[in-house]
């Protein structure tokens, strides 16, 4: 099982590392956190929440 990342912004970097982290194939995104929420995803993966869901992301 691969560790699993949670990307914060979701901006035109974000989209980078994206396919950075895919082409490597050692991680999973779990999703992503953005502070100004417009959309349920991006990318294909999930926007999870905003900077103030961090904390309750991290225990999960």
């Amino acid at each position: 099982m691969k560790p699993k990342l949670i990307l914060i912004g979701g901006g035109g970097h974000c989209a980078s590392c994206i396919d950075v982290i895919e082409q490597a194939g050692q991680f999973d995104i779990a999703g992503i956190v953005d502070k100004d929420v417009t959309s349920d995803s991006m990318l294909g993966y999930p926007i999870v929440g905003n900077d103030d869901d961090l904390q309750a992301l991290r225990s999960s």
